[in-house]
């Protein structure tokens, strides 16, 4: 009886054990090829009229560049509220082409005209050729005047 509960119970051990072994990852596994990846180095933009004019620079493999996507939230007055999530309201893409990429040194010059608003919250992602990669994903940032 006592070597059937040992013969018993060294399984079940081993399959909580196993079990428990990845509890501390939260999320999906993420590729990590630093070699076919980049990210933005800066990321600015400036009121310019009614446009918003972005400018960024990316570092790393910026040659793998497949395009350029504006995500931009119109904030008006009290709207701004800094511990929300981000949610866009509008969305553009550019080819590297249409968004002034130049190749030789990972920077990007375009402009994007959003509806009319005092200020808005935006980001820019830089989308890579190799769809099992992640975006360069800018920080979100506020552009304008609140009143």
């Amino acid at each position: 009886m006592r070597i059937a509960f040992i013969f018993l119970s060294v399984p079940v051990l081993l399959g909580c054990f196993v079990l428990t072994a990845a509890c501390g990852k939260k999320g999906d596994p993420e590729p990590r090829d630093e070699a076919r990846t980049f990210r933005w180095a800066e990321a600015e933009a400036a009121m310019a009229g009614p446009c918003l004019a972005f400018r960024g620079v990316l570092e790393g493999a910026f040659a793998n560049l497949d395009g350029i996507r504006v995500e931009v939230a119109p904030v008006q007055g009290s709207e701004n509220c800094p511990g929300c999530p981000f949610v866009p309201r509008e969305t553009a893409q550019f080819s590297p082409r249409d968004a002034g990429f130049d190749p030789a040194s990972g920077a990007v010059t375009f402009a994007y005209c959003p509806g009319p608003a005092p200020a808005y919250l935006w980001r820019i992602i830089g989308i890579n050729i190799y769809t099992a990669l992640p975006h360069a994903v800018s920080p979100v940032k506020l552009t304008g005047n609140l009143p």
